[in-house]
C-alpha cells in the first residue's frame, strides 16, 4: 500500500526569472514557495512515497528546475530540450519518461508524470478518468491535488475521486487557493468533505428508490445513527411493524435533536418524512402505504403482502392489539368467511405469487389474467388498492 499524491500541472505564468512563483500553506505555520503546489505538498507531507504528476502537452515540466538549482546544472541539456517542448506543445512520451527518472532519484519517492489530454471532449474527459483509474492499486492511499489546470479539469478530477472512493482510500482533496491569498500566502483548503456529500447523494438515491436505509447506515458519519438505522431496516425486511416504528421514533427524535452530521442536515426533511410514520399508531394505514410505495418501485410481490396485510390490520376489533397474532387470525378468518371477492382475490394473488401456484376455482382467471403481464398487474392491483383504502379507514 502506497501514499499517493496525485498532482496537475497547468501552463503557469512566466517573468524575467521563469515561472511566477506561489507561497502555499498547509495547515498553520507551513508553507513553502514553488511555481506549483505539487512541488510543495511534496515537503509538506512527509508520508508521501509515490508522486503521479499530470499534465497536458503544454504544462509546466520544465517548471521543477526552478525549485533545485542543482538539477539544472546537471541536466541543463534535458531542460532546453524539455522547454522546447513545452513552449511548442509537443508530446514526447520518452522525455517524460526521462523526467520521471530523475526526478524518483532526485526527491527518493517514486514519480511518475503522464501525459493527460486536454478534457475538451467528452471521450478525452473519460480518457483523463482512465488514466487516473490506472494510478494506483487497491486500498493505496491517495491525496489529490485540483489546483492547477484548464479550470474544467478540477471537476474532472473530483469526479474521479468519487468513482475511485471504493478503490482507493482518499485521504484528502487539495486546492491552492490564490485568489484567498493574504500577506502572499495562498492557503490549501481540504475539499474531502464533498465525498461524505457525494455519499449522502447516493444513499438517498437509493432510499428514494429501494426505500432501503442501509447505505445511509454505511456513511461514517452516520455512526451515532447506525444501529437504529440498520434494525429499522431488519424489522421493515421482516414486516416487524411495531417494532420498526420503535426504531423510527429514536431516528426520528435524533434528527429533531440535531445529531445529523453537517452534510446530513440538507437532506433533513427528505429523512424526516421518511419516519414520520413513527409517530402513528395506525398500523393499517402504515402498511397500505408502504404497500403503495413498494408498487411504485416495481416491489410486487412486497407491495402485495403489505396490501394483505393492510386490510387484515384494519379488521382487528382492538387497535391495541393489532400486532397480537391471534387477533390477527381472528380477523384474517371474518375475511375469509366473507363473500368479498377482492380479498380473496389479494390472498389468493399472495399465494400465487409468493409460491408460484394456481387453484381451479371460479376466481382462477381472474388470477390468472393478473398474473399474465405486467400491465395487467398494475392495473388489477391499483383496483385492489382502492378497494382496500375503503376498508382501511
Amino acid at each position: 500500500m502506497s501514499n499517493v499524491l496525485i498532482t496537475t500541472l497547468g501552463k503557469g505564468r512566466r517573468n524575467e526569472d521563469g515561472y511566477v512563483k506561489t507561497k502555499y500553506r498547509l495547515g498553520e505555520n507551513e508553507s513553502r514557495e514553488t511555481p506549483f503546489i505539487g512541488q510543495a505538498l511534496i515537503e509538506l507531507i512527509p508520508e508521501i512515497d509515490k508522486v503521479v504528476v499530470l499534465g497536458t502537452t503544454g504544462s509546466i515540466w520544465d517548471a521543477w528546475w526552478q525549485v533545485d538549482e542543482t538539477l539544472l546544472e546537471k541536466y541543463a541539456d534535458f531542460l532546453a530540450m524539455l522547454s522546447d517542448k513545452v513552449q511548442n506543445e509537443e508530446e514526447d512520451v520518452s522525455a517524460l519518461s526521462e523526467l520521471s527518472d530523475i526526478l524518483s532519484n532526485h526527491l527518493r519517492k517514486d514519480v511518475e508524470c503522464k501525459y493527460i489530454p486536454d478534457g475538451l471532449d467528452e471521450k478525452s474527459q473519460l480518457d483523463i478518468l482512465q488514466v487516473i483509474d490506472g494510478i494506483g492499486v487497491k486500498g493505496d492511499n491517495v491525496y489529490l491535488d485540483v489546483t492547477h489546470g484548464f479550470r474544467h479539469l478540477p471537476m474532472i478530477e473530483m469526479l474521479s475521486a468519487f468513482l475511485q472512493k471504493n478503490k482507493y482510500n482518499i485521504r484528502h482533496i487539495y486546492y491552492g487557493a490564490l485568489e484567498k491569498s493574504m500577506d502572499g500566502v495562498a492557503p490549501v483548503i481540504d475539499l474531502k468533505g464533498l465525498l461524505n456529500l457525494q455519499e449522502w447523494i447516493e444513499a438517498v438515491a437509493i432510499l428514494n428508490e429501494t426505500d432501503n436505509v442501509m447505505t445511509l447506515a454505511r456513511i461514517p458519519t452516520m455512526k451515532d445513527f447506525r444501529a437504529d438505522l440498520e434494525q429499522y431496516q431488519f424489522f421493515i425486511q421482516m414486516n416487524n411493524v411495531g417494532n420498526a416504528r420503535g426504531s423510527a421514533n429514536r431516528i426520528r427524535g435524533m434528527i429533531n435533536e440535531g445529531r445529523l452530521p453537517p452534510e446530513g442536515v440538507l437532506f433533513k426533511e427528505r429523512l424526516l418524512k421518511v419516519f414520520d410514520w413513527g409517530a402513528d399508531q395506525e398500523y393499517a394505514k402504515r402498511q397500505l402505504s408502504q404497500a403503495k410505495a413498494a408498487f411504485a418501485k416495481g416491489d410486487y410481490l412486497r407491495a402485495i403482502i403489505l396490501l394483505n396485510e393492510a386490510v387484515i390490520s384494519s379488521y382487528v376489533e382492538d387497535s391495541r392489539r393489532v400486532m397480537d397474532i391471534d387477533c390477527r387470525n381472528e380477523a384474517a378468518d371474518k375475511l375469509y368467511k366473507s363473500n368479498e371477492d377482492n380479498w380473496h382475490i389479494l390472498r389468493r394473488l399472495r399465494n400465487s405469487t409468493a409460491h408460484d401456484g394456481m387453484r381451479n376455482d371460479r376466481l382462477e382467471k381472474k388470477i390468472k389474467d393478473i398474473r399474465r403481464s405486467r400491465e395487467n398487474f398494475e392495473k388489477g392491483f391499483k383496483e385492489l388498492i382502492k378497494w382496500a383504502e375503503h376498508q382501511v379507514k
